[in-house]
Formats: structure tokens, C-alpha cells, sequence
């Protein structure tokens, strides 16, 4: 319950009068309701008994009748306002939670941000934060407000009838609804909680049967693979009937708890009235104001059976919002034999002042959580390079050499172990997230392009950006024709680019790192997917476009390796 409660805390702040006023408004509803029962059922009886009595010409109907017209009216403006304020102050809440979240997962260190890039995480991240409505709007809104009813109507009902017809009401809800909602925590728990799973794996399986039903087509597992969807639907289907069913049977727990109330109520009222204590329009208005109790354990009862979904949803994202930043990694582990050998060395270079330097850098990764004998493996040792102005380096090697570790290092998304990485003659840890971005540029290995037109992807918010820039950057990369016939700077691209191939995507991710027109350039593995002939023409596009930056890429392909002025192979 702690991760509800933080979140319900966080959605609280800046939105805490909107919240208040539609607590308000729903304590409101449920006395206009209480009142609206129990006036017509008073009126109902009053007017019965003075036309008994041969005094109905007498009997003032307008003012009970107006009264009840009210009271409905009201009730019905209370009930508009409450769903606009408390589903604005939910989706105010909702948005900051997002923002504190990406605030949070920007925080952590980039091993661990890495594992949260992928569709399903993402998918599931977007479905856990879509289930937190339920803790304002099913929880504890309903929960204060129907604390709040219950007080204030005992209190009304022993000032206007008796103390003993008050407090056994009370306490038949209390037991009552206790029952039942404790009933609905513990029996739904489970079958919620299993809901949310199996809602979200329906979502990831058929995400991933539309991305996969080519390759899914040819191997020849299409069906195999749309019955193992279905079966997960069916799964869902019964989760959803078995928390639909310990709805239900809570529900009638509650429905016999409202029953026995009013039953009780009734006998009370009318013993009461027998005694003279009260009148018999009074023990109407009792019995008819008890059925309306019953009214405010609705939405407690559908947050109660949804809590496990919930709790479930609120855990994950709670424990993604915990700050976690990064702490260097422990160099007395086992050393895997990751270093480098100059082959073409540059000794002029050397002599100037460099704008990318590496000195002793070592890098090593900790154990993983639950590892027998702990340690740390070592992944970069005593790494040097000085990169200059104008410069290009490829490093080279097998794969799981280090060539993307050194990259990553560069760029500041790891921190070595021990060693120092300088900008010019600044030490890159001192540098703030806004300088490295002005000064770095990075093409990972995969890259993303977001929806939206040609323009929109390239300069990512920057407006500054000209066209013309923008069109020097495509030209660079071999890409014009093909942008051109698109449509353009204005052209659509696709969810994940789909109208571009492999390559021109490939291409297109490398124009919009050269647009930065940064001092260094990270390149993994740039041509990754081009003919020769094409590769060859990109890198000579891009030491076009930056003539002075200082280029360092990782690279398996010999025309990345030849056009580079130096090579360092990762061992």
C-alpha cells in the first residue's frame, strides 16, 4: 500500500483544490441523495396522513414538492461538477506523474535505462500509469467522501429521530460494508492483479503479431502463433469474469447489508412512532433516507475489487520513480582482455591540442544482483586516445570488444571506473547535460524517428534550424532523391519510418546527428546497411558537412576503416 500512497501524494500536489472541491461535491451528492429520499418519503407519508385525517386541502404540497425538485436538480449539478473536477484533477495527476517518471528514468544510469527503451516495456509502462486513475477515483475520493456521509447523516438522524435508530444504522453499515469490502480486497486481489497481466500481455502479443505477421507468414507459424493470441484472450476473459464475479458477490453482501439497514430502520422508526417519540412522517423519512446509505459504498465496493490491478500498477511505477543514480563500477574483478593497438598511428595529430582525449580510461561492470562470488567484469582497460580537430578514428574489432562502450563513455551516458575523458581541456564529467549535447553528437545503433512529418523528425524541437541546413544535412547522406519524391521537408513519415528501407532509415538518423553541426561525432556503425558504393559516398557527405569535427566511430566494414585517418582495434 506504500506505493499507493506515494502516488496519491504526488497526484495530490498542484492539484490538491480540484481534488478538495470534488470531494466536496461528492459529499454533496450523497446527502442531496439522503435528503431526496428521505423528504420524499416524509412527503409521501404526510400527505397519506392528512388526507386520512380529511386536512389535505390544508396540506402545503409546494414547498416539499419544491424542495425534492431542488434537491434532484442539485444533485444532478453536484454529480456534473464532481466528474469534471475530479477527472481533471486525475488527469492533471496522470501527466505528472508521467513527467515525474521520465524524470526519474533520465536519472538513471544508462545500462538500466536501456532495459525501459524496448516496445513492451514501453507498452507496459503506458498501461501501468492509464491503471493509476483508480487510486483518486476509485479510492480514496469515494473513501472520504463516504466517511464524511456516514458521520454527518448519524449526526443528522439522532438530532431529527433517536439516538438508538442513528447509531444502529451506523453500525450495521460499518460491520456490513466492512464485510463486504474486506470480502472484495481479498477475493479480487488476485483475479485484478491477473487482469492487468493478462491485459497487458494481450496488448504486447498483438502489437507484436502486426509487426511480425510477414516474418510469422513465411515461416509458416502465422496460425500457430494467432492461436497462442487467442489463448491469451481467453486468459483475459476469465480473469475479467472471475473479478466480475467477486464484484457481484460483494454487491450482495453489501445489497443484504442496505436491506437489513433499512429493515431495522423501518422497525425502530415505527416502534418509535407507536411510543409517541416521533411521528410517523419522521419514521417515513428514517426509513426511506436508510436505503440512500447504501449509495456510497458503490465506488468504494469497484475500487476495492480493483485494487490488486491497482497495487500492482502502482508498485511498478512507484519503483521506477525511486532515484537511482549511477555509482561507478568496482574494479577488482575478473579482467576480460579488452584493450587496444594502435595500427596507422598519426604522430602529428598528436602535437595539437585534441578535442576528444582518453587517458588510462577503465570501465567495468558490477556483478549482476544475486551472483555468486560478487566482483565486477571488466569491459575497457587503461583505454587511451586523442582525437584532433578535423580528425576521424574508427575503432575496430570483434564484437563485445568495447568499440560501443568507448562511444558510450564519450558521450557521458557511462562513467568510467577510473581514467579521465576530456572535451578540449575539459574534464567531461564537469561539463552540464546542455554542454555535452551542444558540443557531442551521437548516432547509437539503433536509432528511433518519431511519427510526424520530415521536418519535425530531423531538427527534434530545434527551430532555429533552417531548411536549407536541413536539406545540406539530406544531401550529405545520399538521401535527397529519395526525401524529394516523398515530399519533401513536409512529407509523413510513418509509425517507425515504414515508408523508409533499412538503409535510407539508417541514412536519415545519421542526417539528423550532422544537422547538430556538433564539434565531436559518435558514429556506431554508420554505413550499417549500405552497398559500398553508397557507404563510401555518405562518408565522404559527412566529412563534407563537418570538415572540423572530430570523428570516432565503431566499425565492422572495411570502407568505415579505410576512410578514417586512424584505426584502433579493440582486443
Amino acid at each position: 500500500m506504500y506505493n499507493i500512497w506515494r502516488i496519491f501524494i504526488v497526484s495530490l500536489k498542484g492539484n490538491y483544490k480540484f481534488f478538495l472541491l470534488g470531494l466536496l461535491l461528492s459529499f454533496l451528492v450523497l446527502l442531496a441523495g439522503f435528503a431526496l429520499l428521505g423528504v420524499s418519503g416524509w412527503f409521501i407519508t404526510a400527505t397519506g396522513i392528512a388526507g386520512l385525517a380529511g386536512i389535505g386541502i390544508g396540506f402545503d404540497v409546494f414547498r416539499p414538492s419544491a424542495a425534492i425538485r431542488f434537491l434532484a436538480l442539485g444533485r444532478t449539478a453536484a454529480r456534473y461538477g464532481e466528474r469534471v473536477l475530479t477527472h481533471e484533477a486525475t488527469l492533471k495527476a496522470l501527466a505528472k506523474i508521467r513527467v515525474d517518471l521520465l524524470d526519474k528514468l533520465l536519472q538513471k544510469p544508462f545500462i538500466k535505462l536501456q532495459k525501459v527503451r524496448g516496445s513492451e516495456v514501453l507498452n507496459r509502462l503506458t498501461a501501468d500509469v492509464d491503471a493509476l486513475d483508480g487510486i483518486m477515483l476509485r479510492l480514496f475520493l469515494p473513501l472520504l467522501a463516504a466517511l464524511g456521509f456516514y458521520l454527518s447523516t448519524t449526526a443528522f438522524m439522532w438530532w431529527l429521530t433517536t439516538a438508538q435508530i442513528a447509531f444502529t444504522l451506523l453500525a450495521i453499515h460499518l460491520v456490513g460494508a466492512g464485510l463486504g469490502l474486506y470480502y472484495s480486497y481479498k477475493a479480487a486481489y488476485s483475479p485484478s492483479a491477473r487482469m492487468e497481466q493478462s491485459n497487458q500481455q494481450y496488448r504486447r502479443a498483438l502489437l507484436e503479431l502486426q509487426d511480425a505477421k510477414v516474418e510469422l507468414t513465411i515461416a509458416g507459424v502465422l496460425q500457430q502463433r494467432l492461436q497462442e493470441v487467442d489463448a491469451i484472450a481467453k486468459r483475459l476473459e476469465h480473469a475479467q469474469a472471475n473479478a466480475a464475479n467477486v464484484e457481484r458477490k460483494a454487491g450482495v453482501i453489501l445489497g443484504f447489508t442496505s436491506m437489513l439497514g433499512s429493515a431495522t430502520t423501518l422497525y425502530l422508526a415505527v416502534s418509535a412512532a407507536k411510543a409517541g417519540i416521533i411521528s410517523p412522517a419522521l419514521a417515513a423519512f428514517a426509513f426511506f433516507a436508510s436505503l440512500a446509505l447504501s449509495e456510497a459504498l458503490g465506488p468504494l465496493r469497484k475500487g476495492m475489487a480493483a485494487l490488486g490491478r491497482i497495487h500492482y500498477s502502482a508498485k511498478r511505477v512507484g519503483t521506477l520513480m525511486q532515484a537511482d543514480k549511477e555509482t561507478p563500477a568496482i574494479s577488482n574483478g575478473v579482467k576480460a582482455p579488452a584493450q587496444c593497438k594502435v595500427i596507422t598511428p598519426n604522430t602529428e595529430s598528436d602535437a595539437q591540442l585534441p578535442m576528444l582525449r582518453l587517458e588510462n580510461v577503465h570501465y567495468a561492470l558490477p556483478a549482476p544482483a544475486g551472483c555468486p562470488g560478487g566482483g565486477s567484469t571488466t569491459v575497457i582497460d587503461d583505454f587511451s586516445m586523442r582525437v584532433n580537430r578535423g580528425q576521424s578514428v574508427a575503432l575496430t574489432g570483434l564484437s563485445g570488444a568495447g568499440k560501443s562502450t568507448i562511444l558510450h563513455l564519450c558521450a557521458g551516458l557511462l562513467a568510467p571506473t577510473s581514467g579521465k575523458i576530456y572535451l578540449k581541456d575539459t574534464s567531461l564529467d564537469g561539463l552540464s547535460s546542455s554542454q555535452r549535447t551542444d558540443s557531442i553528437g551521437y548516432l547509437p545503433q539503433r536509432s528511433h524517428i518519431i511519427c510526424g512529418s520530415v521536418r519535425e523528425s530531423l531538427v527534434f524541437g530545434n527551430t532555429k534550424i533552417a531548411d536549407s541546413q536541413l536539406w545540406q544535412a539530406i544531401e550529405s547522406v545520399q538521401l535527397h532523391n529519395v526525401l524529394h519524391k516523398l515530399g519533401g521537408l513536409d512529407a509523413k513519415l510513418e509509425e517507425s519510418a515504414k515508408n523508409l528501407s533499412g538503409g535510407e532509415k539508417r541514412r536519415f538518423c545519421l542526417a539528423r546527428v550532422i544537422v547538430r553541426n556538433t564539434s565531436i561525432l559518435l558514429l556506431d556503425e554508420p554505413t550499417e546497411g549500405l552497398d559500398r558504393d553508397t557507404a563510401t559516398k555518405v562518408l565522404e557527405g559527412i566529412g563534407n558537412a563537418l570538415p572540423d569535427a572530430a570523428i570516432v566511430m565503431a566499425s565492422h566494414r572495411a570502407a568505415e576503416a579505410e576512410w578514417c585517418d586512424l584505426r584502433i582495434r579493440m582486443i
